[in-house]
């Protein structure tokens, strides 16, 4: 006796739903490692003003901003919202990459530079090391433009390396706990 599982007449969608349910697998995948890749960087932001010293001694406040990277504003936000004290507030400023960026970095502490904006990171981190503003990105070569902060990606795992010889330009002191957490 021959068992099927689908009567005869539903055998041709067999293979679409398969591949079907296969491509929404995938794409679930995909959107929770991104979230989760936002959500580890997020954390990360928040903790590197922690790690931080200014030469004008900060209140309680930070303001981040972020530039072209809308997935991990709205994590951050979210997060910050959440990690929030009456001694320890935080700021989430979403940075338009289509206006002018000195008029919106006014009064930063920190801005992470998202995706497409290499045309850009030269006046970025001029304006940065001018106020005294980490800065933070993803992109390969970040750093070696005299970026702070550079997330990297070893062994499946998120870290960042940090520009120690930059610091000093920026008007700005690390602790050395986060340099001993920087892979470099």
């Amino acid at each position: 006796m021959k068992m099927t599982l689908l009567p005869p007449k539903f055998r041709h969608f067999a293979i679409p739903l398969i591949a079907l349910c296969l491509f929404a697998a995938t794409a679930s995948d995909s959107q929770a490692q991104s979230l989760n890749e936002d959500s580890l960087k997020a954390n990360y932001l928040l903790r590197f003003v922690d790690f931080v010293r200014w030469e004008k001694p900060k209140t309680g406040h930070s303001k981040i901003g972020v530039l072209n990277e809308p997935s991990l504003y709205r994590e951050l936000k979210s997060i910050a919202a959440d990690k929030s004290t009456p001694t320890r507030s935080f700021e989430i400023v979403e940075i338009d990459a289509n206006a002018p960026y000195l008029d919106q970095a006014k009064g930063l502490d920190m801005i992470y530079v998202g995706r497409g904006q290499k045309k850009r990171w030269s006046d970025i981190v001029t304006n940065s090391r001018q106020e005294a503003t980490i800065t933070v990105s993803s992109e390969t070569g970040f750093m070696d433009s005299g970026g702070l902060i550079e997330f990297v990606t070893l062994q499946n795992r998120l870290r960042f390396a940090l520009n120690l010889i930059e610091v000093d330009s920026y008007n700005l002191g690390v602790s050395s706990k986060l340099a001993q957490l920087a892979v470099r």
